[in-house]
């Protein structure tokens, strides 16, 4: 058996934990050969930041065993970014796009391309090549979408009147997967003038010419209001749960199924604030 350990922390996921396949162990004569990955980080291309290892999941649709997920905490190039990786077994080999494997070297720092829509897998194999397990990495930010202005301040608003406010201010994909459009999870923090009345801003997040909102993309704000209340000062906070879809390889807010899974993102929070006039 042959153990790589080049990382300053373990995660170890071997076997079959409640349910969930992340290793595989390997009868080699008198012995079970564990073929894991145990410890697993990524770096940016100039060394700025480090996405550590956020989640080990079995793979429900994808070719592979699992996936790795690891989140940046900024923005950063995905195309050069450089993986260490804690593993037990007797050989390391990665492949992108699903195209051959091929042995990956961890002395030699190599970069790999892992901006969307690219796919980058590591196998871990036992001595013979008879047996492996493969995974694929989720690589992505912490808070993939970032709002021109954090507040949205809508002003002398008239009484009874309908309001739609589309591209009322605008925001940017700094992440690694395709953003779908998507309505908020909730509204917190809401204010109004009485204590009766309930929020009155109706958000979405989306793209001028519709469809999904890729990384680099820019996206738009809308706020829609039906027949504005009495006067005074109206806020709430729109939230944003974010999952990621392992079907389509994007980013929803749909609630978590066998194919949908929180992964770790931040939520995301946009404030709107309103005053209604006479």
């Amino acid at each position: 058996m042959h153990t790589v350990k080049k990382m300053p922390f373990q995660i170890e996921h071997s076997g079959k934990a409640h349910g969930v396949h992340f290793g595989r162990g390997v009868q080699s004569g008198m012995q079970v050969q564990e073929l894991s990955i145990s410890g697993f980080e990524l770096m940016d291309n100039d060394s700025s930041s480090i996405a550590p290892l956020t989640l080990i999941k079995e793979s429900t649709l994808q070719t592979v065993d699992s996936l790795i997920v690891c989140l940046f905490p900024i923005a950063v190039d995905f195309s050069t970014i450089t993986p260490t990786i804690a593993y037990t077994g007797s050989k390391l080999e990665y492949r992108s796009n699903g195209e051959g494997f091929t042995d990956y070297v961890m002395d030699s720092g190599q970069s790999i391309d892992f901006a969307y829509p690219n796919t980058v897998d590591f196998k871990i194999s036992n001595a013979s090549n008879s047996e492996s397990v493969v995974y694929r990495i989720v690589a992505d930010t912490q808070l993939p979408i970032s709002f021109d202005e954090t507040e949205v301040i809508l002003s002398d608003l008239e009484m009874g009147n309908n309001y739609n406010f589309n591209g009322v201010t605008t925001w940017h994909n700094i992440g690694n997967y395709p953003i779908s459009t998507m309505s908020p999870n909730e509204y917190i923090d809401v204010v109004t003038p009485l204590s009766y009345l309930t929020n009155i801003f109706t958000v979405s997040l989306s793209k001028t010419t519709g469809g999904n909102i890729y990384p680099g993309q820019e996206g738009i704000t809308n706020v829609v209001i039906i027949n504005a209340p009495i006067p005074g000062q109206y806020e709430a906070t729109a939230i944003f749960n974010l999952n990621f879809n392992e079907n389509s390889w994007e980013l929803v807010n749909n609630p978590e199924d066998n194919y949908i899974t929180n992964i770790g993102h931040q939520t995301i929070e946009l404030k709107v604030i309103g005053n209604i006039v006479n």
